[in-house]
């Protein structure tokens, strides 16, 4: 079955593209909401350095001696947005504004 649905996701090299820029967007919206509501820029540090190991990855990853390295550079840039999603959870967690809102989200 799934060797079936591989032969209709496009091309491995643009589909990276495409979930790079996606990802990027939405994690972008999330970490700039926190940025504005807490001045955090070690946030912004770490996401703009994440999305940059993403977006090497996805579009200079051919120029890379291995496929490993590939994976290395995107898994790094990853980890990095994750840990700047992290903080910026933990930042919420802490704030007033944010744990008394009427969403009780940031």
């Amino acid at each position: 079955m799934s060797v079936v649905m591989a032969r209709f996701i496009p091309g491995e090299e643009r589909t990276h593209r495409t979930l790079a820029v996606g990802v990027a967007a939405l994690g972008v919206m999330a970490l700039v909401k926190g940025f504005r509501t807490h001045g955090r820029r070690r946030i912004l540090g770490t996401m703009a350095l994440g999305l940059g190991f993403i977006f090497a990855g996805a579009f200079f990853g051919g120029n890379l001696p291995s496929h490993g390295c590939e994976v290395a550079v995107t898994m790094t840039g990853s980890t990095l947005m994750i840990c700047a999603h992290r903080m910026n959870h933990t930042f919420c967690r802490a704030c007033m504004r944010c744990s008394h809102s009427a969403e009780g989200v940031c």
